[in-house]
């Protein structure tokens, strides 16, 4: 068993022990070479990997703190151009979308460190192993659900709109760029277990390809509170 084999294992001893060749930036892109080259070897990428493609398995790397907290949300697809717009219309069929699908149909094999301090560097995180995650028919029913109708209520009813960020005198906040900083009154972090977030690096708007309703954004990824799928891997036993 993988897990046995390489268990308490740094990410920077995994990189020697499995002779993978790296950057001298060391980053989580490392966690992805060390599984294809537990599982594969040949691919460059995890997707590529003949056994999690065949069988529709998603690979995630978790990170997690001594105490068995989290680190980082989770990402998960993006949405679809399909889905934006199915959701102009009203009562869009959530369980025809590719939204739908991303939590119904997919099983994680998630590869789970654990960091030894706040501010200690990717290479010092130690591998725990392995673990299965997929989400409960009642997860899905209520709080995925809940962020489809929120978009198409937004959306089917042209109530999609951009929201500048404030600052606390009331002021609109400006990137160096000159533009307004903000987003798409879309589901955040705040709002839920599930939300969206932006691909992104400035907000200029050459640099936001996604327009929906007359709004301009970046291409929407889904998130998962780190914090959800913590409390949800402790139920699961290691492989």
């Amino acid at each position: 068993m993988l897990t046995n084999q390489y268990r308490g294992k740094t990410v920077g001893e995994l990189c020697s022990l499995l002779n993978i060749k790296r950057n001298k930036q060391f980053s989580k892109s490392d966690a992805e070479r060390i599984m294809v080259r537990m599982f594969d070897g040949r691919s460059i990428h995890v997707s590529q990997v003949d056994v999690f493609s065949r069988f529709g398995i998603k690979a995630k790397t978790i990170v997690l703190t001594k105490s068995g907290k989290h680190t980082e949300d989770m990402k998960l697809d993006s949405v679809t151009d399909s889905d934006w717009s199915a959701l102009k219309v009203s009562c869009a069929d959530f369980e025809d979308s590719a939204f739908y699908d991303c939590f119904k149909d997919t099983q994680f094999l998630c590869m789970v460190f654990e960091e030894p301090s706040h501010d200690a560097p990717f290479d010092d995180n130690v591998f725990l192993g392995f673990k299965w995650y997929s989400f409960s028919d009642d997860f899905i029913d209520s709080e995925v659900r809940h962020v489809w109708k929120r978009m198409n209520s937004l959306i089917a009813d042209d109530k999609l709109a951009f929201v500048p960020q404030l600052k606390k005198d009331g002021t609109v906040r400006y990137n160096r760029n000159g533009f307004t900083r903000g987003a798409p009154n879309l589901p955040k972090a705040k709002d839920g277990i599930v939300f969206l977030r932006g691909a992104g690096e400035n907000s200029d708007s050459k640099n936001k390809p996604l327009v929906i309703n007359g709004v301009q954004m970046y291409h929407q990824n889904i998130w998962i509170k780190g914090a959800f799928i913590a409390g949800e891997l402790k139920k699961e036993e290691y492989l």
